[in-house]
């Protein structure tokens, strides 16, 4: 499926103009630290790297975590409580991201798709990190798989977000992946900038049993941030009786009783603690996002430092 994107159905595929538009609502996302704020966990004390430069970005209330040699001990006395001064690195920081177009993304119950919903995230930090003057780039894995070469310009964003819709458009009810997640972190660890800032963004469902220690690869040479999209039919596991199911070619039915919910749940939720467990071992930060929120409401909620 090729070519034009403006008869494609709202939310249930992506459209060009709609990656484009995420540009204006970008302006009010926009701080001096609107992509670090994603990727640093809160009161974490930034490591340097060779050919930094810092310059003074504000004085701010002591976190715990914080190195005590940043606290300003003039200012701490005048206000009567610990200050520190915060410094920015201002050596350019690309942006890669990893996003998930797998044909299990091609699901939604509310407004759009999981998988158009990762999209949509995937425009805003585009934006974002376009407004800073960093390198934008990165790959989707799933049923399309593409790359695209970390770079600067308008130009060079837009012809990204259009590659990223073109791969969009090949989901459907009978498409089959060409590669899983395990192979979309591999790349990623191959064409990711060291230092970068790397962005993953899928319901991250069907790991494998290697899929978190090569994450630690990942995790380990850049600026690793998880964005898990999920629908909230997913968590809510309310459907009761006959379910019609069909991969596209062929349509059957399963019984959806007390005992097949509780299986689906307790899965479910075993896989988020163990998501949840690597991040906070790793020392990387986890988003969580849905189908039934706008993506610019969620990254707002998750820089605010709450994951959903």
């Amino acid at each position: 499926m090729e070519g034009s994107t403006s008869d494609a159905p709202r939310g249930i595929y992506a459209c060009s103009q709609q990656l484009i538009d995420w540009r204006h609502v970008v302006r009010r996302l926009q701080t001096v630290d609107s992509l670090q704020s994603l990727f640093e966990l809160p009161g974490r004390r930034q490591s340097d790297r060779a050919g930094n430069s810092t310059e003074f970005r504000e004085i701010r209330h002591w976190q715990p975590g914080d190195n005590p040699r940043s606290i300003d001990w003039r200012v701490s006395a005048r206000r009567a409580d610990l200050m520190v001064r915060q410094y920015q690195d201002t050596r350019e920081c690309p942006l890669y991201l990893i996003v998930d177009q797998r044909a299990r993304m091609f699901f939604g119950s509310t407004d759009r798709f999981k998988s158009v919903t990762a999209l949509d995230i995937a425009a805003i930090l585009s934006w974002l990190a376009h407004t800073d003057d960093d390198r934008v780039g990165g790959q989707v894995f799933g049923v399309e798989p593409a790359q695209w070469r970390c770079s600067k310009g308008k130009q060079r964003l837009l012809q990204w977000l259009q590659q990223l819709v073109q791969s969009n458009l090949q989901l459907d009810a009978g498409c089959r992946d060409a590669n899983d997640i395990d192979a979309g972190i591999r790349t990623a660890i191959a064409a990711a900038p060291v230092g970068a800032r790397v962005a993953f963004i899928s319901d991250f469902g069907q790991r494998s049993p290697h899929t978190l220690g090569l994450l630690s690869q990942l995790a380990a040479t850049t600026r690793l941030a998880l964005f898990a999209v999920s629908d909230p039919l997913e968590r809510a596991l309310s459907l009761r009786g006959r379910l019609g199911v069909s991969n596209g070619r062929q349509k059957t039915s399963i019984w959806f009783d007390r005992s097949l919910r509780r299986q689906l749940r307790q899965a479910s939720e075993a896989s988020d603690v163990q998501l949840n467990q690597w991040c906070e071992d790793s020392g990387v930060r986890l988003h969580r996002l849905s189908t039934a929120d706008r993506a610019d409401e969620g990254i707002i909620t998750a820089r605010q430092g709450r994951t959903g």
